[in-house]
């Protein structure tokens, strides 16, 4: 297993703390590296700090929704390197996926889930990025991050170490899940907010 340092930083953006707990320990099973974030506003804070390998984006965030989120990270790339986004989302109406695609998102994922799928489209759109990167990179082999950070005059800058990190296992989710359970296999979770229902599908047999 690499050095968490080497692992993809997914950001995972709900504003729902108990969701962001079970993608990131699903995501963490799959060697990545998962950060929890909240808001809208602390997610375009956290970019500037440090820029993930791919961001996990719910459309329904107070303040500014996940489209402007979405929007304004498209508008402030240009036409450099993008980092890719996967929405996630109770929002499943064809009109909101075409405004997700037409702005620019990678894969629009839609609540109910199967967390074994979404890691799978996770690393299918890192894979993608990482094929896209690698290809345009001078340096042959290099990491992810490292082509990610390559200037335009052949020097690979690597990121700074990371301090957060993810060490989740397998029994860890199945406990989680177990306590959600229903006589289908099913794990639901629900929502503190009267604004919308949330409901996520764990494991490897869900529908």
């Amino acid at each position: 297993m690499p050095d968490s340092d080497e692992k993809p930083l997914v950001y995972i953006v709900d504003d729902e703390e108990h969701i962001t707990e079970l993608v990131a320990m699903g995501l963490g099973i799959n060697d990545l590296s998962p950060v929890r974030l909240h808001s809208s506003r602390e997610v375009l804070q956290k970019i500037e700090e440090q820029r993930p390998d791919l961001m996990i984006l719910d459309v329904m965030l107070p303040e500014l929704d996940g489209f402007e989120v979405a929007r304004r990270l498209r508008q402030s790339e240009g036409a450099g390197t993008r980092i890719p986004i996967i929405f996630l989302t109770a929002r499943d109406a064809t009109a909101d996926k075409v405004q997700g695609l037409r702005i620019g998102v990678d894969d629009y994922v839609t609540k109910p889930f199967s967390i074994e799928e979404l890691s799978e489209r996770v690393k299918a759109v890192l894979r993608r990025s990482t094929s896209c990167a690698v290809s345009c990179s001078p340096i042959h082999g290099e990491s992810l991050r490292e082509s990610r950070s390559s200037s335009a005059s052949g020097t690979t800058r690597c990121r700074p170490p990371r301090s957060m990190s993810t060490k989740v296992t397998r029994a860890r989710v199945m406990r989680l899940s177990s306590q959600h359970s229903t006589p289908r296999g099913e794990a639901t979770v629900g929502s503190s907010s009267a604004r919308k229902a949330r409901y996520v599908q764990l494991g490897a047999g869900g529908n």
